[in-house]
């Protein structure tokens, strides 16, 4: 399990966004905006509606699409978003013989992509 950042151009995000679904067929993925992002740190993702929160916890994987890119959280909470979840990696946990466990709160994989 893995949280991964990509770099990809405007004109190149939807191949993008079919290859990661083509690479886990047979998951549920999920593909939402960020409000603000801070790079290689994680990205703000706004919730609104009960609907929202279902599709980012309730999936297999989240490809989140960063626009807005912002050097601090002090900056990235001055986005004027009402309620966001702050995403930076998959959730994991690990007892106490070491076994880890990831994807414990929501999606196993994330895939952060920064916009050019």
């Amino acid at each position: 399990m893995a949280t991964e950042w990509h770099q990809v151009p405007q004109h190149q995000l939807d191949n993008f966004v079919e290859n990661v679904k083509s690479r886990f067929s047979g998951q549920s993925v999920s593909v939402v905006e960020s409000a603000e992002f801070i790079p290689d740190t994680g990205a703000f993702v706004p919730i609104e509606s009960k609907s929202d929160a279902e599709i980012l916890f309730l999936c297999e994987v989240v490809v989140i699409l960063c626009r807005n890119r912002q050097e601090s959280y002090e900056e990235a909470l001055r986005g004027g978003f009402t309620q966001a979840c702050f995403v930076s990696a998959e959730s994991k946990t690990a007892d106490i013989e070491k076994k880890l466990i990831s994807g414990v709160h929501g999606p196993k994989e994330c895939i952060f992509v920064e916009i050019q």
